[in-house]
Order: structure tokens, then C-alpha cells, then sequence
């Protein structure tokens, strides 16, 4: 090759590098780091401040496989399409295979048991340590210890059948994709002072909750995912793996779902007067607060988003909750953000504020207000 030949190639090497750098979602995933890729937990921290990590974004194996396993058996119910359709196409899908799934699907539908399970593989180092520590989590409130371990036992069976199928459907070849969006994602957290955005909210909700959000990305390969369930401090976020993966505006948008959910965990532990004084507006009927908390936590994961877009993503019609929330949302949203970007807590102003556009909602359908069961979760726990 001649020199010019060879200055050229350099050339357009850098070019394309540059290229793809400013287009995300059309380049290839970078490849995962060989150090990372034989770990089945894989961590990072979603900005950091003086008193430690406010979140970690982690990838787990164990939960995937959970989740990969209950998207399968609870399919009739509609739940994660894209993973069905991936395994409908694959040859396992055999007639001995699926004939396991009626004796799996019960658990997944069970909440209390997909709970614990699920917060279980979350936590877990590792498929081993999954296996290892899931007879305690589901005997630590059992009434029957025995019958505790049973289950456990059954459990670990089924996902060890499942286990080689999630490996070659899902993880093996997702891994760089799932691990790209984590990166992207950690990075915009930095760039944005995630730290200063979760300590203007716990201000705002005047919130008493010290500790990290664990937000755990399963990765969905296809357009699909969505099931975003908050157990405690734990946040299930799938992600959906296509072309668009890593376009800024999913990452925006991924970046609020997060904030958004973060949001929910500082509600559970706000203040008391805070919690009176909603109660005031909503009710004291258990769940009636659910508008509330919905509109509020909408309202600061747009104002979050909006710290990367620049404040060019505009409310539309449905804000993906019932008209009444999304319409709460909207009215409160420059009162929120106002607040939010002054790291100042609910007072007075507000809650009058609230109050009077509460009550210009329309009554929910049958004069009820929603309950905290129908916030989104995994339509196998609908």
C-alpha cells in the first residue's frame, strides 16, 4: 500500500469513528471488555457524589434468566412478546420444552413469590449465588420452612432448564448491547450531576431515604420490553435492544423512566406533613394518594429528561398513564420543575397549588381512585 494509500485509510477510520461517535444508535456496540465477559453481575455506578453512589446500574444474569423464564410461562397473559417471539423461533422451541411451562407459569403469577424471587436474583452475585441464597428468601416470611425449600428447589429446576437457552437466545448475544446502553447511561449521569438532580428531589419530597437506587437493566432483544416494576429500593428496567438503542433520545428517555422511578422511592419515605398534607388533597383512603404520586414522579422525569434534550421533548395526549394522570401531571409540571431546580420542598404554595388543580380533575370511572396495585407492573402480576 502507498503512503497516500495508507494516510487515506487513517483518514477515514478517524472519520467513521467520528461519524458513528455523533450518531450512537447507528453504530455497532462497542465490545464488552474481556474482563467483564465472563461475569454474570456487572456494575456501575450512576454518578457519584462525597457520600457515595446515588444509584447503580447493574447487569445480571441471574435476573435476566428470571425474567427470560416468566416472559415465556406467562406468555397467555401477553408479557414480553419479543422474548416469546425469540424463542418461538429458535430450536428449542420443541414440544418437550413447552410442555414444562404449565408447571412453571403458577410462580411467576404468584406476586408475593415473583417478588421475593425477583428481588433475590437482583441482589445475587452470580447464578450460583442465586441458587444459594434463594431457599432463605423465600423462607425469611414463610409460615412453612419446609415447604419454603420445596419451592426453592422447584424453582432452581426449572431455571437450570431454562439456563442454556437464555445463554445462547439472549445474554450471549446482548451482552455488548445491554452493556453499551449501561455506559451511555452512566456517562449522561455525569454529565448531568445526577447527585445534585437525586438531592433537589429528596429536598423536594423531603424525603428521609439515605441509601443507593439499584436499577437492574434486562436486556430485551428486539423493539419491545417496557415491564418496569420498583420492589423497595430495586428498579427492574428492561431495556429494548434494536437499531435505536443507543440514539440520544432513548437514552434521554431512559434517563427520565429512571428518575422517574428513583422519584417513587423518595415518596414512600417522605415526611409526615408532607404525607398529610396529600392526604388532605386525595384522601386518606389507602391508594387514593396514587394520582399524586404518579403526576408527581411523571413531572420530575420529564424535568430530568429535559436536562438533556434542552427542553425540546413537549407534553402530548398521553403521557403512557390514564388521561386524569397525565393531565394532573401536566398542569403540575412548571410549578415541579420550578421547585426542582431550586432544590426546595413541598410547602404551602405548593400543596395550595395542588389542591386546586386536583380538584379540577374529573372523578376516576366509577367514582374510585386508582390503587398502588394498578401502577405498571409485569402483566403476569395484572
Amino acid at each position: 500500500m502507498t503512503a497516500a494509500k495508507t494516510l487515506l485509510a487513517a483518514f477515514l477510520a478517524v472519520f467513521a469513528a467520528a461519524f458513528y461517535s455523533v450518531r450512537p444508535g447507528l453504530a455497532t456496540a462497542p465490545a464488552v471488555p474481556a474482563e467483564d465477559r465472563g461475569r454474570e453481575v456487572i456494575d456501575t455506578p450512576f454518578a457519584t457524589s462525597s457520600g457515595g453512589s446515588r444509584a447503580i446500574l447493574r447487569i445480571s444474569k441471574s435476573e435476566g434468566l428470571w425474567n427470560f423464564m416468566c416472559a415465556l410461562t406467562g406468555r397467555e397473559e401477553g408479557d414480553q412478546r419479543d422474548l416469546a417471539a425469540l424463542f418461538d423461533k429458535s430450536r428449542f422451541n420443541t414440544a418437550d420444552f413447552t410442555a414444562q411451562f404449565n408447571l412453571y407459569s403458577g410462580v411467576c403469577r404468584t406476586p408475593e413469590l415473583w417478588s421475593k424471587v425477583s428481588m433475590a436474583a437482583a441482589k445475587a452475585d452470580g447464578l450460583a449465588g442465586f441458587y444459594r441464597t434463594l431457599p432463605r428468601a423465600l423462607a425469611r416470611s414463610s409460615a412453612d420452612p419446609a415447604a419454603a425449600a420445596r419451592k426453592a428447589e422447584a424453582i432452581r429446576g426449572a431455571l437450570s432448564r431454562f439456563a442454556p437457552v437464555y445463554e445462547e437466545l439472549v445474554w450471549a448475544p446482548s451482552l455488548d448491547k445491554i452493556r453499551a446502553v449501561q455506559g451511555k447511561l452512566a456517562g449522561l449521569s455525569r454529565e448531568t450531576d445526577f447527585s445534585a438532580l437525586y438531592s433537589s428531589a429528596a429536598a423536594f419530597y423531603r424525603s428521609s431515604y439515605k441509601g443507593p437506587l439499584l436499577v437492574v437493566l434486562v436486556p430485551v432483544p428486539g423493539g419491545g420490553g417496557g415491564s418496569q416494576p420498583l420492589l423497595e429500593n430495586i428498579f427492574f428496567f428492561e431495556i429494548p435492544l434494536y437499531e435505536r438503542s443507543l440514539d440520544p433520545g432513548q437514552l434521554a428517555s431512559s434517563y427520565g423512566v429512571i428518575f422517574h422511578e428513583m422519584c417513587h422511592m423518595l415518596y414512600a419515605h417522605k415526611d409526615a406533613a408532607v404525607e398529610r398534607k396529600i392526604a388532605g388533597i386525595a384522601g386518606e383512603k389507602r391508594g387514593s394518594d396514587w394520582a399524586v404520586n404518579e403526576a408527581l414522579a411523571i413531572s420530575a422525569g420529564m424535568w430530568a429528561e429535559r436536562k438533556l434534550s434542552g427542553g425540546a421533548r413537549i407534553w402530548n395526549e398521553n403521557c403512557g398513564y390514564d388521561a386524569r394522570t397525565c393531565a394532573y401531571a401536566k398542569a403540575l409540571y412548571p410549578l415541579v420543575a420550578q421547585y426542582l431546580d431550586a432544590a426546595r420542598h413541598m410547602d404551602g404554595e405548593f400543596f395550595s397549588f395542588a389542591g386546586q388543580q386536583y380538584r379540577l380533575l374529573p372523578l376516576p370511572a366509577g367514582e374510585e381512585t386508582p390503587s398502588e396495585g394498578t401502577r405498571p407492573k409485569p402483566s403476569f402480576l395484572r
